[in-house]
């Protein structure tokens, strides 16, 4: 009984070791902001509030790609989400919000159909090499970089490079960074959703 117990406490505390380490490698992946320069800005969706508005989340990421823009690190900016619960699609008020931000309706992509961060991942390939561009920085909150890279990798868009949204709320502990060292886990284990080309709809003011 007391070698079981061993055993048993050495299998617990090995599983810790892996998670710590993974979530390690979480935050360190997403604490950091790519100083190179890329065709686009890839915007990861969030909730659009019942009144149409960007939620606080949401609008982080669409500024930190803002700041991309403005320096000239990044030609253009692709948003991508689908239709939410509230009713609104997210691709639309993100490419509606640059637009206000005084982003050139030219230079904003929009992916509506994004509906998870892999199927934004595949529509994002299917976009590029429509417009012939290559190279992505991911904006996204931190600790939803290193899923979405390695989403985006394994549809063939590389480089990927990261830069995180200034936004932290008490969420992501009990909530965010858990679902995310899941979230990887499964996303290791899956291929790039196949489908038709896309269609990149235009957004009017």
């Amino acid at each position: 009984m007391h070698v079981a117990l061993k055993a048993v406490l050495a299998i617990v505390g090995l599983l810790c070791l892996l998670l710590l380490a993974q979530l390690s490698w979480i935050l360190w992946v997403g604490l950091q902001d790519t100083r190179d320069r890329a065709h686009v800005a890839l915007v990861m969706g969030s909730q659009v509030l019942p009144n149409g508005l960007p939620s606080k989340r949401l609008q982080a990421r669409l500024d930190r790609a803002l700041e991309l823009y403005q320096k000239k690190q990044v030609a253009f900016i692709l948003v991508s989400g689908g239709l939410g619960k509230e009713g609104h699609e997210e691709g639309i008020v993100m490419g509606r919000y640059l637009m206000r931000k005084g982003v050139d309706h030219d230079d904003i992509l929009v992916d509506t159909e994004g509906y998870d961060t892999f199927q934004t991942a595949a529509n994002t390939a299917k976009i590029l090499e429509k417009r012939d561009l290559v190279s992505v920085i991911v904006v996204s909150s931190y600790f939803h970089i290193l899923r979405s890279q390695l989403a985006l990798s394994k549809c063939g868009v590389q480089p990927a490079w990261g830069s995180y949204s200034r936004i932290f709320e008490w969420r992501d502990l009990y909530w965010s960074l858990p679902r995310e060292m899941l979230g990887y886990a499964a996303y290791l284990l899956k291929d790039c959703p196949r489908g038709p080309a896309l269609s990149v709809p235009a957004v009017e003011p």
